[in-house]
């Protein structure tokens, strides 16, 4: 008898134990191997072309540019960039999936879908991998009717993730997802998010407010990182910060520094002429600066080459710039 009530205590215990193996190791965790990838992209082509018969919105791309994806009536249809085939429909019974991502260093993508319980509102976060094809649940919250997930923020090195979700007002509920799957609420001393980057290797982000003040959260706890007149750019893979001085609306210098370093002794860029906030693209993997001119040529800062337009610019990842041009998906290596 004491045999079976001890199997039946290790077993749930082994059980737990293996699931925080696998997101730790599996999941979320960047090996060797991968990393690799990304810094020598010597074997990714250089540009891809997909041929799109679908209405999209918010497209996107694996890191590899094996893949392409986009939303359309709360699903995430996925095309394979050899053939432009459909490879696969990500949906949700009596649901439909409000946000996505790809992880920045595998085909593994992570979406969140809400679902309607009569008095609440289930929102779930949930990974697929392409290379397993296997789904797993990550965990769940429960929200009032009128909060949808806007932007997310993740980083594989440190297993922490970054969702704000909003109310119709536009009024912020920032949480933080840990390895176990756990959502834990983020104290905010101010009520909307206008934007945030995630450090890599830190558990840090930067949160900038509605009214221009940039904080910086360590584990969670947040400070005044800067006053207002300055915007959040982006952040390097090695944890450089970019932010900009803005004057009028628009960037006039960009400061990169490190939060281990005082602000005071950031590097500063000038700009020749002042620029539009979201006409500044940081480029992570390489640390490069990009300005974008007229939605599709795009200007490296430190080097002058112009990356010259193949379509209308949609974004970037890892490694590639994603155009849209008619029917097409172009996506193009820097």
């Amino acid at each position: 008898m004491k045999k079976k009530i001890l199997v039946w205590f290790i077993l749930p215990v082994l059980f737990q134990f293996l699931i925080l193996v696998y997101i730790n190791n599996v999941f979320l965790t960047s090996g060797n191997i991968d990393i690799k990838k990304i810094n020598e992209n010597s074997d990714l082509p250089k540009e891809i072309k997909i041929k799109l018969n679908y209405s999209a919105k918010n497209l996107s791309a694996s890191y590899d540019g094996k893949y392409v994806s986009f939303l359309n009536d709360g699903k995430i249809f996925i095309l394979n960039s050899k053939n432009s085939s459909l490879q696969k429909i990500i949906d949700v019974d009596n649901g439909s999936v409000e946000y996505y991502t790809w992880l920045p260093d595998r085909d593994r993508i992570l979406y969140f879908y809400k679902k309607n319980l009569g008095y609440e509102y289930e929102i779930s976060l949930v990974a697929y991998d392409f290379n397993n094809f296997n789904y797993m649940e990550v965990g769940k919250i429960y929200v009032r009717g009128g909060w949808d997930v806007k932007d997310v923020t993740l980083s594989t090195l440190t297993n922490m993730i970054y969702v704000n979700i909003v109310n119709r007002f536009g009024d912020s509920m920032l949480y933080r997802i840990d390895i176990m799957g756990q959502f834990v609420r983020v104290n905010l001393p101010f009520n909307r998010i206008i934007r945030m980057s995630e450090l890599r290797h830190k558990d840090q982000i930067f949160i900038q407010s509605t009214d221009g003040r940039i904080y910086l959260f360590r584990n969670m706890i947040g400070s005044l990182f800067l006053n207002k007149g300055y915007e959040i750019l982006g952040i390097g893979a090695d944890d450089r910060v970019y932010i900009g001085k803005v004057n009028n609306s628009n960037v006039i210098k960009i400061f990169v520094g490190k939060t281990d370093q005082s602000f005071s002794k950031w590097k500063e860029i000038n700009l020749e002429t002042p620029v539009n906030v979201n006409s500044i693209l940081i480029f992570p993997k390489n640390n490069e600066i990009g300005l974008l001119k007229y939605n599709n040529e795009i200007k490296i800062l430190s080097s002058g080459k112009v990356i010259y337009p193949n379509g209308q610019y949609i974004g970037h990842n890892e490694n590639y710039i994603i155009y849209k041009n008619s029917n097409h998906i172009i996506l193009k290596l820097y």
